[in-house]
């Protein structure tokens, strides 16, 4: 029921960080913005949004970046991934030559203090490039074969995409995930800092190839 987006009124807000030398290329960087019901959704997911913003503010400042960058927050991730599956969509239209994905979705948790990830569903290649960056803080990434978020639609579409998540699937999720508990002051802050510099360097190196 969800492949048709006609059942769904909702708004993806996007920006493109243009590249520095001319190049035609793509890195797709997005987060949903809506929230489950009933719930302030701090951790799900104002700190995938956070942590898209941040990486914006960063990535701005790069003196070379040798690729486009679309920074996007997508909506109605929580009633079946319609705003993603719209805009997947509407990259392909668009005929854009897209390097990669990069979506986040739940980033602010991390009670037992390890700073662990989660890739989800990463391509070997995306995969690769994040544990080298990961390498030097000695944490570690899951692999992990979770569809629940909004990179499954562009891995649908065809693209090459990664879901970033705090450990979900790996004993230290949110317990206030789904809640109306996921209030602000519950966000570890140092993690999400932490998570958005790992995606920046990972980012920084494919704007460098």
């Amino acid at each position: 029921k969800y492949r048709n987006t006609k059942l769904f009124k909702g708004v993806n807000l996007y920006t493109i960080i243009p590249s520095t030398v001319g190049s035609t290329e793509y890195v797709i960087i997005g987060a949903h913005y809506d929230t489950f019901k009933d719930t302030p959704g701090a951790d799900d997911n104002a700190s995938g949004c956070a942590l898209v913003y941040g990486l914006g503010k960063m990535l701005s400042q790069l003196e070379k970046r040798g690729k486009n960058i679309i920074l996007v927050f997508l909506d109605e991730e929580e009633t079946g991934h319609a705003g993603s599956l719209a805009f997947a969509n509407w990259v392909k239209a668009q005929d854009l030559d897209v390097h990669s994905v990069h979506t986040a979705d739940e980033v602010g948790w991390d009670q037992d203090q390890d700073r662990n990830i989660e890739l989800e569903l990463p391509t070997p290649y995306l995969e690769s490039l994040y544990r080298k960056h990961a390498e030097p803080f000695d944490i570690t990434l899951y692999n992990t074969k979770t569809t629940g978020s909004d990179h499954r639609e562009f891995r649908e579409a065809g693209f090459q995409a990664v879901g970033i998540s705090e450990e979900y699937k790996n004993g230290d999720g949110n317990p206030h995930h789904h809640m109306p508990s996921d209030t602000f002051e519950k966000i570890d802050y140092q993690f999400l800092a932490f998570t958005t510099y790992l995606v920046f360097k990972v980012v920084e190196e494919i704007l460098s190839e």
